[in-house]
Parts: structure tokens; C-alpha cells; sequence
């Protein structure tokens, strides 16, 4: 079974029908986005669950307008924690892809002491006749012209299953993540859990 990569959509609230519609695309291509209207059920802690959606994620689309670059708050702390994990990657690897909405340009947002800026990282304007299909081959899925899924070529560290506390579920071929609270691993594509 094909493995969907987790990719995390940061934006602005006032971009959200924008969002949708890749976060459509996303799926449809293969991947399994995490977009908080879909992904956070009620009663839970919003901010805790976006920052732990963060470190699962395999890739972060930070969806760069005119809205989240004027806008202080959530959306800039998830740009600066996405910013920070980046560092911790292997140089080379494709973590935080910057995708332009609207033609705004790509915020000089800096993390000096980790030696990241977030202009150095190369963006995608989505209003671009390639777009999607250059966004697919950065996550490692893409699809032909009938959306049919087609696996590219894994690269080394960029799963998430490939991580120590990660495990492919078997039910569905998704990541089960460790719950770090206990030894019990829980599907982020489907409803399946296990013990460790």
C-alpha cells in the first residue's frame, strides 16, 4: 500500500478557502494534508494538538499572503516552530515549503541563532501553471491527469515512519505515531492503534 506523507498546512485564518482547496488537491494526489478545521476535534487543547501535528508532520506548507505575513499571532509562532525543526534536519532535506497564495512576497523571518531565514528556502508561487505537480514531487507523491496515485522515489530521512518512534500501521499502510504518554500508537490516517 502507498504510504501517505503528513504535511501540515500553516496560514492565515482569513486564507482558509484557499487552504481548502489544497488541502483537496493534496489528498487527492496522495498525500494526507493536516488542516485544523478537519484535524482538531472538539474538546481539545488547539494549541498543544497544532504544535504536536508540527513535529509529526513530514512536510510543512507555510501558505504565504498578504493575511499571515500582516498577521501576529498563532500563525507566525508556526512558521518560527516549523522555522526550528527545520534546523534540526539533515541538511538537504525538504521539510518547510514556502507556497505563495497571492503574489505577496516570501517574509524575511529569521531564526539567526540556528543560522535559518526563511527567504533561503526555496517557494512556490501556487497561481503558476506547474504548481501542483512541483509541490507533489517536493512531498514524494504525485498523480497523472485521471488523479490516479503515483509513488515517487522515497529519499533518505524524509518519512516520518522512518523515524525510531514511528511505525507503519497495518491496517492502512499510514504512520503510527508513539503516544508519548503511554507505549500505545495510534494511525494518524486511520482509526487504528496498537500497543508497542
Amino acid at each position: 500500500m502507498i504510504r501517505q506523507p503528513v504535511v501540515f498546512l500553516a496560514h492565515a485564518s482569513e486564507d482558509k478557502d484557499r487552504v481548502r482547496d489544497l488541502h483537496q488537491h493534496l489528498a487527492r494526489a496522495g498525500a494526507h494534508p493536516w488542516l485544523d478545521e478537519v484535524d482538531l476535534l472538539p474538546g481539545q487543547d488547539w494549541q498543544l494538538e497544532i504544535s504536536n501535528a508540527l513535529a509529526r508532520a513530514e512536510f510543512v506548507i507555510a501558505c504565504i499572503s498578504k493575511n499571515s505575513v500582516s498577521k501576529s499571532g498563532f500563525v507566525q509562532r508556526e512558521l518560527r516552530e516549523a522555522l526550528a525543526i527545520q534546523a534540526r534536519k539533515p541538511p538537504g532535506v525538504i521539510y518547510l515549503i514556502p507556497v505563495v497564495l497571492d503574489g505577496s512576497e516570501v517574509p524575511d523571518l529569521r531564526i539567526p541563532e540556528l543560522g535559518l531565514h526563511l527567504r533561503n528556502i526555496q517557494w512556490l508561487d501556487l497561481r503558476a501553471e506547474d504548481a501542483f505537480p512541483r509541490l507533489f514531487r517536493s512531498i514524494g507523491c504525485d498523480s497523472d491527469v485521471r488523479g490516479s496515485k503515483v509513488p515517487m522515489i522515497d529519499m533518505q530521512y524524509r518519512r516520518a515512519a522512518d523515524l525510531p518512534y514511528n511505525k507503519p500501521c497495518s491496517k492502512c499502510g499510514g504512520i503510527l505515531s508513539l503516544n508519548h504518554d503511554s507505549v500505545e500508537y495510534s494511525c494518524d490516517s486511520c482509526d487504528h492503534w496498537e500497543y508497542g
